[in-house]
């Protein structure tokens, strides 16, 4: 039987919950599947993550193994995070979701997870206020994005540097978000 506490959410075969710590084994095993070496993250950063902002890091099960993810926490302007350094601690004032990252296993592609996860993400992010998301696209990934309602802004490539070549920061209104998906909804 699948959990049925409030921080998680059922959808069939897929079950959707807040992560733990316990997961950051199989968070690993995803990224070494989905990104190239240079953007695999540490044990520590990814942690980090999850310990500044458990309640906006999601785990999608699927027959009982993990096989995709969402971190995220809350920002502050279009200066993204570094790439696999620890945060010690949020800023002060955010005003954005942070979309830091969401893998899938190869064989978790086509189940309809990823949008089961941003509609958490963004859910979130209308509840708590932010008027925006925001991501680093890496590996191509941007056309995904704008098919979700993410538009590129510029950001000196320097700025980016870590996060691979193409790198691509990218933001979305909340309410520009996919249709569909919560953050869309009128409220």
């Amino acid at each position: 039987m699948h959990n049925t506490l409030p921080h998680s959410q059922n959808n069939g075969d897929i079950h959707l919950r807040t992560m733990r710590m316990s997961d950051l084994d199989a968070i690993l095993a995803i990224q070494s599947q989905c990104y190239c070496n240079e953007l695999i993250e540490s044990r520590s950063a990814l942690a980090s993550r999850h310990q500044l902002a458990p309640d906006c890091c999601w785990i999608a099960e699927h027959e009982g193994e993990v096989r995709g993810y969402l971190l995220a926490h809350p920002w502050q302007g279009q200066q993204p995070p570094q790439l696999d350094s620890p945060l010690s601690a949020l800023p002060e004032s955010c005003d954005l979701l942070f979309l830091h990252d969401m893998a899938l296993s190869p064989a978790a592609r086509g189940l309809g997870i990823a949008p089961r996860l941003m509609d958490k993400a963004l859910h979130y992010a209308r509840q708590r206020g932010f008027r925006h998301a925001s991501l680093v696209a890496v590996q191509g990934a941007d056309r995904y994005w704008q098919r979700l309602g993410f538009t590129p802004y510029p950001l000196h490539a320097s700025k980016l540097a870590r996060y691979g070549h193409g790198a691509q920061a990218m933001r979305c209104g909340i309410r520009q978000a996919l249709p569909g998906m919560s953050a869309a909804v009128p409220g």
